[in-house]
């Protein structure tokens, strides 16, 4: 074993769902935790348990990567103008083992984002945090950067160059990129993007915002395919003309609800991230029964246009022959 019980890992980003790493198989249920750090609990034969949640989890030494030191940044400070970026800094810093001043966890001093709100900023100091508001920091002279920068400069990135994306808001949503360069990289710094630090440059969308995107699992990426899918802006009345002729349309239109089954399965099913997710986007309903049937449609068309484009073709042919 790699680890020692206190050592502290970081769960790596590309971990696939239903591999095999070592002894051990990576479940849907571990993704939320990939690119987090955490600290070992316990060491076992041939696996791992973390100090986080999930503990009933199993880890082995594949499944993780070193973790480097926390990069001090002196006489900056981080502003944090939502309170989910607050709540993040904490956990990030937490986990590098850094707390306020007054002996408190950095998740646990309970109030400081209520009191600047959207100005508020955190300074580390010896391994301890203040906080204060922005003008009052920018007077003193101390550096302010966002908390996305500061991620960047402890290697903490949400996305890398490779990173297999799906948009989730703007002209893209719903298409699929790669990432080609990120903040902190040469070929990206020399451009002089505007709002540099809150975006990235993707292969074929260029550069957007890195909060319209979304990492994908292989499957998803290789149900669309990275360098054939069509990058024009399709609508659902644009994909439907483009099925005339096939029979049967109305069967795929109508896609049948899932009734419910018993409700420990239900419960199994609701604990999975990506039903979740669906759930969440309103894609399902509460009890699995499908709620948008549009994007479902939208959804299957889109990532199987040439399959179906085939099945149109065939049945166009066989109509003109009628």
């Amino acid at each position: 074993m790699k680890y020692k019980e206190g050592g502290r890992v970081r769960i790596r980003k590309d971990l696939k769902v239903g591999t095999e790493y070592g002894s051990e198989v990576f479940v849907s249920m571990m993704k939320e935790y990939c690119g987090r750090q955490a600290e070992i609990g316990m060491v076992g034969k041939g696996y791992y348990r973390l100090n986080m949640g999930g503990k009933h989890w199993y880890w082995t030494d594949e499944m993780f990567e070193p973790v480097g030191k926390f990069k001090e940044i002196g006489s900056t400070v981080i502003h944090v103008k939502t309170r989910k970026e607050y709540d993040e800094l904490m956990e990030i810093l937490e986990e590098y083992g850094i707390g306020w001043i007054t002996g408190e966890e950095a998740t646990k001093f309970l109030g400081v984002y209520d009191i600047h709100e959207n100005e508020t900023c955190i300074l580390v100091q010896n391994r301890h945090l203040l906080y204060a508001d922005k003008a009052w920091y920018l007077e003193e002279g101390y550096k302010v950067i966002s908390l996305d920068k500061f991620k960047e400069i402890q290697g903490l990135g949400k996305f890398k160059p490779g990173d297999k994306v799906m948009c989730i808001e703007g002209s893209y949503k719903r298409n699929i990129d790669v990432v080609k360069s990120v903040p902190g990289m040469k070929e990206y710094n020399s451009r002089g993007f505007h709002c540099a630090d809150e975006g990235f440059c993707l292969k074929k969308a260029g550069w957007d915002y890195q909060k319209n995107w979304e990492i994908v699992d292989e499957l998803h990426c290789d149900m669309s395919g990275s360098s054939s899918s069509s990058w024009k802006t399709l609508t659902l009345e644009s994909m439907m003309e483009a099925l005339e002729g096939i029979r049967g349309i109305d069967e795929i239109r109508e896609i049948p609800k899932k009734k419910g089954g018993k409700m420990k399965a239900l419960a199994r099913k609701l604990l999975d991230s990506d039903i979740r997710a669906l759930i969440e986007d309103g894609i399902l309903n509460d009890d699995l029964s499908v709620g948008d049937t549009s994007a479902v449609l939208e959804f299957l068309v889109f990532n199987f246009k040439k399959e179906l484009a085939v099945e149109a073709k065939k049945r166009i042919k066989d109509r003109k022959k009628k």
